[in-house]
């Protein structure tokens, strides 16, 4: 069953999971929802939920790229935030990314040398804009308390807008995919094995959002596994 226009319900958009696109499609023809984004999603027991969702260690990459692509582009032309607080976030954010020579270069390096190096590593990440809000942070919560009839739709953004079609019931016409010039996404065997191991707690999210909408009836077309 397809999610009418007069439907209300919360759309969890996780940072780089095309959130932007689908709000955009679903405005312009009129839906009755809220744009949950940045902020963990409320639970109410007659509130009703559209789920977005990406493999996690694709979500980082593109994550990284967009930061790296956006903050250099500030750099070059000191267009910092002008509020005092969100400059000094992006300005100690890109000092951090410019370390790197890109992506794969930072997973290379996810390698702790003693233990403390787990929890630097993790803390650093989390300067890394949408990196620290991951399905875990927007989900996890969430996942404990939502009964299946709760759960209206799933949209993963490697079948979008198949998915989109399946949830709602037409095609959209908004671009969902964002490129950065020059930024690279492959990861080296090392580089792609330390974000798995980082993102371990999305993966187990996701695992957990499949089995509720197995039990919702609920397609979700992508199976997350961290291989």
């Amino acid at each position: 069953m397809t999610v009418s226009r007069n439907t209300p319900f919360q759309l969890v958009h996780v940072g780089k999971c095309g959130g932007s696109s689908v709000a955009i499609e679903l405005q312009r023809n009129g839906f009755d929802f809220e744009h949950v984004h940045v902020r963990r999603p409320v639970f109410g027991p007659d509130v009703r939920y559209v789920i977005l969702v990406r493999d996690p260690v694709e979500r980082f990459v593109s994550a990284f790229n967009w930061r790296y692509h956006l903050l250099g582009q500030k750099q070059s032309s000191s267009e910092f935030h002008e509020d005092p607080i969100v400059r000094l976030k992006q300005q100690a954010e890109w000092l951090f990314l410019s370390h790197f020579q890109d992506v794969n270069d930072f997973a290379e390096r996810l390698v702790p040398r003693i233990a403390s190096d787990v929890s630097a590593m993790t803390t650093m990440m989390g300067l890394i804009g949408h990196a620290r809000e991951g399905f875990s942070w927007y989900l996890d919560d969430l996942l404990g308390l939502l009964s299946p009839s709760q759960l209206l739709g799933v949209i993963a953004m490697e079948r979008f807008p198949d998915d989109f079609e399946t949830v709602f019931g037409f095609r959209p016409e908004a671009e969902q995919n964002r490129h950065y010039p020059s930024r690279r996404k492959d990861l080296s065997p090392l580089g792609r094995a330390n974000l798995l191991r980082e993102l371990k707690p999305d993966y187990r999210t996701l695992d957990r959002l499949a089995a509720l909408a197995s039990r919702a009836g609920v397609p979700m077309s992508v199976v997350y596994e961290p291989a």
